[in-house]
């Protein structure tokens, strides 16, 4: 994800960091990969706390602004399963089906829950007045299909560049169908038969996928030249 995201962004751009956690992310963005400025999206409150400190301790108030929020396909309130565990699993009911997160059920635990607010990004994006993204990370624990229905307005009028953490198999079969329908060309490393390659994922590519994370990270564009090379 790093190596990709020095490929993706350019000197000064607007990256959306879309799970931001607690800024690591944020932090390479803007001193090491040259971006102009960050708007970090991140719902969870321990998470949010860490990242206005990361951002402080960057000395990097002025260039990024904090949206506590979970992107989603639609405005309201939603469940979210919280992680009191590892800070990085942490994700929307609706995705886990309800069940705990990832790593409170590695341990046995029962989900722990909170409300959040949702909103989707072409909306808060109109409503808050925000620069358009010229590069998006999105890693968001099994919501990203959720949050790009929300984003069809960006991804179709800006064309952002994207950098993705999937999460299972239908989560990745349904991102590859979405970009794909609106004119992006994905790249990732995808296993089969025990070897992983760098490849272009297309339709073809994600209805045969066996295994949760037979693709875990897609890079995607619409200008082909972004992505086809970045392994």
């Amino acid at each position: 994800m790093f190596s990709a995201l020095a490929r993706l962004i350019r000197p000064g751009d607007v990256v959306y960091d879309v799970g931001s956690n607690i800024g690591l992310y944020t932090r390479f963005i803007l001193c090491v990969f040259g971006a102009g400025s960050v708007v970090a999206f991140e719902p969870m409150d321990e998470n949010l706390r860490l990242l206005r400190k990361n951002i402080s301790a960057g000395r990097l108030d002025d260039r990024v602004q904090v949206i506590p929020v979970a992107l989603s396909d639609s405005d309201g309130t939603e469940e979210f399963q919280l992680d009191d565990v590892s800070s990085a699993s942490a994700t929307l009911s609706r995705v886990s089906f309800g069940e705990a997160c990832e790593a409170r059920k590695q341990y046995g635990l029962a989900p722990l829950t909170t409300q959040v607010v949702a909103k989707s990004l072409d909306g808060l994006m109109e409503k808050e007045n925000l620069a358009p993204p010229a590069v998006m990370k999105i890693d968001i624990e099994g919501a990203e299909v959720l949050m790009l229905c929300g984003a069809q307005q960006i991804l179709t009028k800006y064309k952002p560049r994207l950098a993705i953490e999937l999460h299972g198999i239908e989560c990745a079969r349904a991102v590859v169908h979405l970009l794909v329908e609106r004119g992006y060309h994905c790249y990732g490393s995808l296993a089969r038969n025990g070897v992983v390659a760098y490849q272009k994922v297309g339709l073809a590519e994600v209805k045969d996928l066996r295994n949760r994370y037979d693709v875990h990270h897609l890079f995607a564009s619409c200008d082909e030249a972004d992505v086809c090379s970045l392994a």
